[in-house]
């Protein structure tokens, strides 16, 4: 069931990336992730604009990262829907 919803919210990722970034490219990707001989997944956000550089996400302008956000985001809720929603603080689901 995990990866049928993680393919289901990659696609919508990948659309909405594109139009928040029409020359970009975003995707979501799935690793085997191994800490004290313990195996677990993790999430790799990828996202490259469109500005002919790869650059990782904390590289991305204030407004880039929030853009990124959005369409994470959006990716989401399009899986889960809901009556209405509530923004704030947007981008900060991608600070480190």
């Amino acid at each position: 069931m995990f990866t049928l919803k993680f393919e289901e919210i990659n696609n919508f990722f990948k659309m909405y990336f594109k139009l928040l970034f029409p020359i970009g490219k975003g995707e979501l990707i799935l690793q085997n992730i191994e800490i004290n001989d313990e195996k677990d997944f993790g999430i790799e956000l990828k996202a490259d604009i469109g500005n002919s550089k790869v650059v990782p996400i904390s590289l991305l302008s204030g407004g880039e990262k929030a853009l990124v956000s959005i369409a994470f985001l959006f990716a989401v809720f399009s899986t889960n829907y809901s009556p209405f929603y509530v923004f704030d603080e947007i981008d900060a689901s991608l600070m480190i």
